[in-house]
């Protein structure tokens, strides 16, 4: 009795088996081989993520051909209002339109920002610099990421060429006894701000030490700073030019060393002859910044650099009102310097900067980056050179490797055609 049960029981469960494999194979009939894998995509796609056509081959690679053009449509960039110049160079290179938003300000001074488009599951890219007047321009950025966030944007990335508040990033003395110190830096507070807004990620240009410290250490984690460095673009200039010989390059503090080292050694290559290096310092050896009346008391290190009949460049992060410039270009004129050059990252240009820029006998040329716009009434001496290009390719370049890097963890796939 027993063997016949076992029988039984072969015989039924060989019939189920049967069974399942002629069912699974009556639905491989019925579904094409394009469908099964376009449901598996369907299934496997985590929530909040678009549908986009993307075309693979048997290796399961981009073609990237087709790629960028398929979904540079998903691209948005707006344009503030610190320097719509920049935002349209930019626009131009990259080959979109600029986004239609409108920003109204009442009477009384607030701001109002829309966005007349819709921007619902687009990466966002808000290109605004802290131009003259910063307050404004950094609330205009402020609600416009928050704008851009509660839009439905699927990411928002802050484009900041000029870094505002870099005034404020010196340690302050708060006891004369111990001489303690914090970090007296409002620049800290703008980033909070952004991170508050919902800003994913942050390009800027030229911050004061980049992946050092300073600015790049007022983001978490989870916000990252990427920094765009314009070194070889103020060498070129130089080198393309200018014709200079028995260089010297000068840094007017100790903050801009490094940099200015950087400076030397590119230009070492650039030129084809020995660059000097020397730096100004103060005689106290107390912090802080450098009052424009005590720009003359400053000392000249450097071993074996003679500024007699040389031509000096003076390696700078920012110009503001160009006090500290006009000393320290009289004191290297009182040296015996032939020409004075200036290379700096960025030209805020306030006061009478321009007036005493015209007016130095000895000062040559000022090189600054376009991260903020010049004056109407600017010096011929003062030369700018653009940047639109460099963030253009990093926006570019952030943008499809935020793409590349969805697809390859099967986040994107919609529909999926072999070659």
């Amino acid at each position: 009795m027993s063997a016949f049960r076992a029988s039984a029981v072969l015989r039924r469960a060989s019939g189920l088996i049967f069974a399942s494999i002629a069912t699974i194979a009556q639905q491989q009939r019925f579904f094409g081989k394009e469908d099964r894998v376009f449901c598996a995509a369907q299934v496997s796609r985590p929530p909040n993520v678009r549908n986009s056509t993307t075309k693979r081959n048997q290796d399961d690679q981009f073609d990237d051909d087709n790629f960028g053009h398929q979904n540079l449509e998903d691209l948005c960039l707006v344009a503030g209002h610190g320097h719509l110049a920049l935002s349209k160079e930019v626009a131009a290179l990259i080959g979109v339109p600029i986004a239609h938003t409108s920003v109204q300000r009442f009477s009384d001074g607030e701001c109002l920002v829309q966005f007349n488009e819709n921007i619902r599951g687009k990466d966002v890219f808000v290109l605004q610099s802290c131009a003259y007047p910063v307050n404004d321009n950094v609330m205009e950025l402020l609600l416009t990421v928050s704008c851009a966030r509660r839009a439905g944007a699927r990411r928002v990335v802050a484009v900041v060429p000029y870094f505002g508040y870099k005034h404020h990033r010196r340690a302050a003395q708060i006891s004369t006894k111990h001489q303690s110190r914090f970090l007296a830096s409002a620049a800290i507070d703008f980033a909070k701000m952004l991170q508050e807004m919902g800003v994913d990620r942050v390009i800027a240009v030229d911050l004061q030490r980049p992946g050092q410290g300073q600015e790049a250490c007022f983001f978490d984690v989870t916000v990252p700073l990427e920094v765009v460095v314009t070194m070889d673009l103020l060498v070129k200039h130089f080198v393309d030019h200018v014709p200079l010989r028995n260089v010297v390059v000068v840094t007017p503090n100790a903050e801009c060393f490094k940099k200015a080292r950087k400076f030397q050694l590119e230009l070492e290559k650039g030129i084809g002859q020995e660059v000097k290096l020397a730096a100004f310092f103060p005689q106290d050896t107390g912090s802080g910044p450098v009052k424009n009346k005590e720009a003359v008391e400053l000392q000249l290190v450097g071993n074996n650099v003679k500024i007699e009949g040389a031509d000096v460049i003076i390696v700078d992060d920012m110009i503001d009102t160009a006090g500290t410039l006009s000393s320290l270009s009289k004191k290297l004129e009182l040296a015996g310097a032939r020409n004075v050059y200036v290379a700096a990252s960025h030209g805020l240009f306030t006061s009478s900067s321009m007036d005493l820029i015209q007016n130095s006998q000895v000062l040559k040329k000022v090189v600054v980056t376009d991260s903020l716009p010049l004056k109407k009434n600017a010096s011929d001496k003062v030369v700018q050179v653009g940047i639109a290009p460099m963030l253009a390719g990093v926006i570019q370049a952030e943008y499809f490797r935020w793409e590349e890097d969805g697809s390859k963890a099967g986040v994107v796939h919609g529909q999926v055609t072999e070659d």
